[in-house]
């Protein structure tokens, strides 16, 4: 059964349409790969989902009821988002910071109990950055910092995980580290939707994909049915097909098609 639940979205950033007429469902442990070119809507599309963004049309609903009837802070408790490039501008403990993501569970000037500590010390070990407790936010590497972030927005407790480019500009082994964090999140029997440019990540972590172009959804399905060479034609310019290594797929791409690829603004 799906938990969250977009239908008929349609947004508007100024004389702009970012988002037109997109639906889709998630249910409870899966990882769903939102894809597309630059500026094809995938963080607009998970800003709306988070209820940052308003629809001028269409709906958002989580665990049955409308994204917009929660209150702010009832609604954080179950949507856990993660922007892209998140990071702290000051010089907090990273124990600290992780805690911010229990904020939606206290009363203003509530210290955490228990539960709380918990919470924060599981998502910090799901992270590997407990023994960065006492380290200022402001002195990890990308990588050190990508996971901490993370921490945070899993210590928040919510079934709901939308990451907006999660892996970007991270090295191939916390790509890998980062994505396996998100796969336990939904192997847990939560839910995440992630935002990524690398297909072959897609491939071999999310349980479907969700191929964004020009505001619309132009396919979605389980990775070995929609990357395959048409498709990443049509929506990505590149002549490039999905392949099976040692039980693993792989997106090998060859080239460009046409010889050019200008990005479409919805």
């Amino acid at each position: 059964m799906s938990w969250l639940e977009a239908e008929g979205l349609r947004v508007r950033l100024g004389d702009r349409t970012v988002l037109d007429n997109v639906s889709l469902s998630v249910a409870k442990g899966e990882l769903v790969g939102l894809l597309g070119p630059n500026a094809s809507g995938k963080s607009t599309l998970l800003r709306t989902l988070a209820g940052l963004e308003t629809s001028e049309a269409g709906a958002v609903r989580i665990d049955g009821a409308t994204v917009a009837s929660y209150a702010p802070r009832d609604r954080a408790r179950r949507i856990a988002y993660l922007e892209q490039g998140a990071a702290s501008e000051w010089p907090i403990a990273v124990a600290r910071l992780v805690a911010l993501g229990r904020t939606p569970h206290l009363e203003p000037w509530e210290r955490a109990g228990e539960t709380d500590r918990d919470a924060i010390a599981d998502a910090m070990a799901r992270c590997d950055v407990t023994h960065l407790a006492s380290r200022a936010a402001t002195e990890l590497s990308g990588g050190e910092a990508a996971r901490v972030m993370l921490a945070r927005a899993l210590a928040t407790g919510a079934g709901c995980l939308l990451a907006d480019e999660p892996v970007s500009h991270l090295d191939p082994y916390h790509q890998f580290s980062i994505m396996g964090v998100i796969r336990a999140h939904a192997d847990r029997g939560g839910l995440a939707l992630a935002a990524l440019h690398d297909l072959t990540l897609a491939a071999r972590f999310c349980d479907r994909v969700l191929l964004l172009r020009n505001g619309k959804i132009a396919a979605a399905g389980p990775p070995g049915e929609i990357l395959t060479p048409e498709i990443l034609a049509r929506v990505f310019s590149v002549e490039a097909s999905l392949v099976e290594q040692d039980g693993l797929l792989q997106v090998v791409q060859r080239g460009i098609v046409g010889g050019s690829h200008e990005e479409e603004t919805p």
